[in-house]
């Protein structure tokens, strides 16, 4: 088991190079809380060394480990980017590093990569950290142990990005039925329905409608 931390300040992009050179110079605090990274981490090591065809395609096989790990844990640690950060550079670097291919020479020349480990605020940052980002869909998806949901939203690497970048992922309901309403679509078809969301909650108030009227509303658009 690890004691899981959080950083006392929120750490920025810029700030990497120090964190490579001296970690210890980024001040931390306990949680009081644990988390077991043997959860993740098995998963994770059977994914790396079997046959993929792609690196994305691990996302739905490991979402579940992910959530597993950290489903206990108060929705005020869930919810701290700061925590995220300290997961994603300590505990899981090794895999953070393995999924977005984090060498020296790629972080120099796409500095954008580093938002996986830094990533920001709000639905930017947790929709983009290496493990916040497996994690937080769950909270609204999961329901009695069915993943179902779950598999849609990851069944693409653009499924889960483009959701989860919307704004109206936010909302519990809208999130569930935008998730449904692209089951088996092809990348084309999934960005045009979530265009069509968005533009559809400029004249549907969705934050007050059942999730079922969602999803007709959508489905049906």
């Amino acid at each position: 088991m690890t004691n899981l931390k959080l950083f006392k300040e929120k750490l920025k992009i810029f700030d990497h190079e120090n964190w490579m050179n001296d970690p210890s110079q980024f001040d931390t605090e306990e949680t009081g809380h644990e988390i077991d990274e043997n959860i993740f981490m098995d998963n994770f090591h059977i994914v790396q060394n079997s046959q993929i065809s792609s690196k994305s395609e691990t996302d739905a096989v490991l979402v579940r480990a992910a959530y597993e790990t950290f489903k206990h844990l108060p929705e005020s640690i869930l919810t701290d980017i700061r925590m995220w950060q300290w997961v994603s550079l300590k505990v899981f670097y090794n895999y953070s590093e393995w999924r977005w291919d984090l060498t020296e020479e790629r972080m120099r020349d796409k500095p954008s990569l580093l938002k996986h480990l830094y990533s920001g605020m709000g639905i930017d940052g947790l929709s983009r950290n290496s493990i916040s980002r497996l994690v937080i869909p769950c909270l609204d998806l999961v329901e009695n142990d069915d993943y179902s949901l779950v598999e849609i939203l990851f069944q693409n690497q653009q499924s889960e990005q483009s959701i989860m970048q919307s704004k109206q992922s936010m909302n519990r309901n809208t999130f569930r039925a935008m998730v449904k309403s692209v089951e088996g679509l092809n990348d084309k078809e999934l960005r045009e329905r979530i265009k069509r969301v968005n533009a559809l909650s400029t004249v549907y108030n969705f934050p007050s409608m059942p999730e079922e009227k969602v999803y007709q509303v959508i489905h049906q658009a």
